[in-house]
């Protein structure tokens, strides 16, 4: 591509592709020096896996680990199953369930995955929460 130096036309007037690589490069450069000193972009820590309620200010907490509750589901799908995407979703929405009905019922305030965030005091849940959940299928 011509530039406006080459042409005189005002059509091309802008930055070059040398100069707009060297500046990229530059601030690549300023992201990584930054980043290795402890200067760089760092989100603030948030819990991604909060099944029920909110975290703050929860004065009844509790904890499930959801790959144990997910074993125990009677929708279990195979790699090559042709349903595989409604048994993973009946699954889950039944494990969602059994969660909030457990928290409903025991009146916690909130139910996280075991150590995502850390809350001092929460109590675990799984076992009723298994139970819950049998029940749920039982009737499917």
């Amino acid at each position: 591509m011509k530039s406006s130096r080459d042409t005189g036309d005002k059509k091309y007037e802008g930055i070059e592709r040398r100069d707009f690589l060297k500046y990229v490069g530059r601030g690549i450069a300023g992201l990584t020096i930054a980043s290795s000193i402890g200067l760089g972009y760092a989100p603030s820590a948030y819990a991604d896996t909060i099944y029920y309620g909110k975290v703050k200010d929860a004065k009844t907490p509790a904890y499930v680990v959801y790959s144990d509750i997910s074993e125990k589901s009677k929708y279990q799908p195979g790699k090559d199953d042709s349903d595989r995407a409604k048994k993973i979703a009946t699954r889950d929405t039944n494990i969602r369930t059994s969660i909030t009905a457990v928290a409903v019922a025991g009146s916690y305030d909130v139910i996280v995955e075991k150590g995502d965030p850390v809350i001092s005091g929460y109590k675990d849940v799984n076992k009723e929460v298994i139970e819950t959940l049998k029940a749920i299928e039982k009737g499917q």
